[in-house]
C-alpha cells in the first residue's frame, strides 16, 4: 500500500512553507512533474487549504470527503497564483473499495470556468495510480481539512 500524508513543505516559488500532500515521501507536485515535466504541475498546492471561493472551497472538501464507493472527481491540486478553478485543477478519480482508497487516475481539468469542475478532464499519460488503507487514508483527510478550518 501507498503511503499518504500533509507535511510541512518549501517550493521554489514560495519563501515559506505550506503544508502539502506527500505521497511514499514525495510531494504531490514532485511526483506529477517528473510524470509530466511538459505539464508544468509543480508548484501547484493543496485545494482544501488555498482556494479563497467559499463556494469552491466547500465543493473540494465535500468531494474529498466522499465515502461513497464509488468514482469521485476531486480538483486535489490548484495554481496558488489564482487560488480558484479558473487556472489550472489537478483531478484525481478516487474510489473506495472497503477497506482501500484508489487514485486511479489524474487529469487537469479542461471544463469552461464556472461549469462545474472535474465534469472535462483531460486524464494525464502514462497514468500513474496509488492505493491507500482506508484507515490511513481517512487521517490524511481529516488533517487536511482541520488545516482548511485553520485558514
Amino acid at each position: 500500500m501507498d503511503k499518504i500524508e500533509i507535511k510541512e513543505y518549501k517550493s521554489k516559488y514560495f519563501d515559506e512553507e505550506y503544508s502539502m500532500i506527500f505521497i511514499n515521501g514525495s510531494s504531490l507536485d514532485l511526483i506529477l512533474d517528473s510524470n509530466y515535466p511538459e505539464e508544468n504541475l509543480y508548484g501547484l498546492v493543496p485545494s482544501a487549504t488555498w482556494l479563497w471561493d467559499e463556494s469552491e472551497k466547500s465543493l473540494s472538501i465535500e468531494r474529498l470527503m466522499n465515502d461513497l464507493e464509488a468514482s469521485t472527481f476531486v480538483p486535489m491540486l490548484v495554481c496558488p497564483d489564482d487560488a480558484d478553478f479558473s487556472c489550472t485543477v489537478l483531478i484525481i478519480e478516487v474510489e473506495i473499495k472497503g477497506q482501500r482508497v484508489n487514485w486511479k487516475r489524474m487529469g487537469i481539468d479542461v471544463g469552461e470556468f464556472n461549469k462545474g469542475v472535474g465534469v472535462t478532464v483531460r486524464w494525464l499519460e502514462p497514468n500513474i495510480s496509488f492505493t491507500f488503507e482506508k484507515s490511513k487514508y481517512d487521517d490524511f483527510r481529516e488533517k487536511l481539512i482541520l488545516l482548511s478550518n485553520e485558514l
